[in-house]
């Protein structure tokens, strides 16, 4: 999720990029809708959702279980971010 905030005429101008089939992007607008309600602004906020697609090599899925195709999408990226984890540790022993 990408958000590109702006200040236009005495308001708030909230762009956000994101994938409608991540459930961190989903999280991630529900986090900005509440910051936005704990602030509680004199000016109104305008946001302008915009989408963008994560995975550019998804292709399609017809007739595959939701529930299987997100678990291995899941897998694949604890898997990138572990070794990314374990490649920063060894840098850091250099």
């Amino acid at each position: 999720m990408k958000i590109l905030i702006d200040w236009v005429e005495k308001h708030m101008k909230i762009e956000v990029w994101s994938d409608f089939a991540c459930p961190y992007c989903y999280l991630g607008e529900k986090k900005l809708e509440k910051a936005i309600a704990e602030v509680e602004l004199k000016s109104p906020v305008e946001i302008t959702f915009r989408s963008f697609q994560l995975n550019v090599d998804a292709g399609s899925y017809d007739g595959q279980d939701i529930n299987t195709l997100i678990s291995k999408n899941m897998e694949l990226l604890w898997m990138k971010r572990k070794r990314q984890m374990i490649i920063l540790l060894v840098l850091q022993q250099r």
